[in-house]
């Protein structure tokens, strides 16, 4: 109702949807080559308005595929999926409403058309790759429930995240409605964003803790986290190196050390074999389960807090 009465947006332009609905837009990508025959020198017009295509229903078995790649129209159109996604917290716009709207954050999946994409102005052939975005906006990180896994599982992975990170002291009051830091990282590894960048924080005093606070926090917390994998990726590696070891060995003894002689045993004629799966199957799987890196960035009052993940 407000949309209509007090912005004057015409009905048929809104579009109202639930947790785990998404909106299919679609928009003409107009070409036109420079001369008769010449498809390499294009001109891209921009003129053509984007169109409602339909809605991407929630709990449609289909709907996870649909948002992660572009809908089939043989990339002719630029085309976009917009899905409103849960969140975790109160909502009320006058003191008589409370939570009678729907709170939530929203992911964005773009796919250009073959026309417009870089990776197909020279080769027409190949898929336009799909662009996602993930905008948590005021969330709460919820403590038994694996919401944003969820997320996560259904629409990620993301090429890049929105998370909040500011106005969570005191937390006995703020916690349900607003994450710290160090869960605004667990809700970044939990959506599966590739590189997330700060929101909610620094704009003005919303809670107790200091307005310069909330950046130093996922700083330090990204590097904990960081050390965390690095740490783990170093023991994978070393009980890899550790497992290919006693393979050669029990190669040279017959199947003598350590048990398992019977695998050995078959495979001792080809220490090469023994060795592929020792360090292949073991320690490259393994370093492939662990979680990737944490690429965090912060920017507030003209400063830039990035976090750079160190190769593994």
């Amino acid at each position: 109702d407000w949309l209509m009465n007090q912005a004057g947006v015409c009905p048929e332009k809104i579009v109202e949807l639930e947790w785990w609905e998404g909106v299919h837009i679609s928009k003409d990508a107009q070409t036109q080559p420079t001369s008769a025959g010449d498809e390499d020198n294009t001109i891209f017009s921009t003129s053509a308005l984007p169109e409602v295509v339909g809605l991407v229903r929630k709990f449609d078995i289909t709907n996870q595929r649909n948002a992660k790649k572009s809908p089939p129209s043989n990339y002719e159109k630029n085309e976009m999926i917009i899905t409103c996604a849960p969140s975790q917290h109160w909502c009320s716009r006058t003191p008589f409403d409370r939570n009678k709207r729907l709170w939530c954050s929203w992911a964005v999946h773009a796919t250009p058309s073959k026309y417009q994409s870089p990776t197909t102005a020279t080769t027409p052939t190949t898929t336009p790759q799909t662009h996602s975005f993930y905008f948590a906006g005021d969330t709460g990180l919820p403590s038994e429930f694996p919401l944003h896994r969820q997320i996560g599982d259904r629409l990620g992975p993301f090429d890049l995240a929105a998370i909040p990170i500011g106005a969570y002291e005191p937390r006995w009051f703020m916690r349900e409605a607003h994450c710290n830091p160090a869960e605004a990282v667990k809700i970044h590894q939990a959506v599966r964003a590739r590189q997330s960048v700060a929101i909610h924080y620094d704009t003005f005093d919303l809670a107790d803790e200091p307005r310069e606070e909330p950046p130093h926090l996922l700083l330090k917390e990204v590097g904990r986290v960081n050390e965390g994998i690095l740490r783990m990726a170093a023991e994978v590696v070393a009980a890899a190196e550790e497992v290919k070891m006693v393979a050669e060995l029990e190669a040279v003894s017959g199947g003598s050390v350590g048990g398992g002689g019977e695998i050995v045993d078959a495979l001792s004629a080809s220490p090469s074999v023994l060795e592929e799966v020792a360090v292949a199957e073991v320690g490259e799987n393994l370093v492939e389960m662990l979680p990737s890196l944490v690429d965090f960035a912060a920017i507030g009052q003209g400063q830039r807090f990035q976090s750079m993940p160190k190769a593994v």
